[in-house]
């Protein structure tokens, strides 16, 4: 009986215009992680290491400071209202030539994962494209490096608020002996 060989197509992102014909698409989301990847790439420590998961909940460091995904592209802490919301804005971006229709055969070896090269591998497809694309990045450079501005909500925690009320106190001693 012969075997058959189930494959799996990874299709390219593309919008049909009036026309009929066809140009690829890539998302303003899927350029922003491109962006975050090329940083870690280049050496930059990201904060995703640092995050912690409790169930559906990703709670970053909050440290914009220290990694520079926070500082570019912002954060959520979804345990007490920091938030800073990105200096980077995306816009998706679109292929300026239609799209061909390319397609590349390949295949992923189990020999990567410890098994043997017996175990064979998973054929796959991919859809292939040389294209140039348009789009917008918008950087605000004022809010770069910049961590507590209108733009931003940055609530301090409670060690810190108790450390700034004890400051101020002993502040208003100082005044009041002088």
């Amino acid at each position: 009986m012969p075997r058959t060989v189930k494959t799996t197509v990874v299709v390219a992102k593309k919008v049909t215009l009036l026309d009929g014909s066809t140009i690829l698409h890539i998302s303003g989301h899927a350029i922003r992680r491109m962006l975050r990847d090329r940083l870690e790439e280049l050496g930059y420590p990201l904060s995703e290491p640092f995050a912690q998961v409790s169930g559906q909940e990703v709670t970053p460091p909050v440290r914009p400071w220290e990694f520079i995904d926070e500082d570019l592209f912002g954060y959520l802490d979804p345990s007490g209202g920091r938030r800073r919301t990105s200096p980077v804005r995306v816009s998706a971006a679109v292929g300026l030539f239609p799209f061909q229709g390319d397609r590349d055969l390949g295949t992923r070896s189990f020999e990567r994962f410890g098994q043997a090269m017996a175990a064979g591998g998973n054929m796959f497809e991919t859809e292939i494209y040389a294209n140039l694309f348009k789009g917008t990045v918008l950087i605000e450079l004022d809010r770069v490096s910049r961590w507590r501005s209108r733009y931003e909500l940055i609530q301090p925690s409670s060690k810190e608020k108790e450390s700034e009320r004890e400051k101020e106190e002993s502040q208003r001693d100082e005044q009041k002996k002088q």
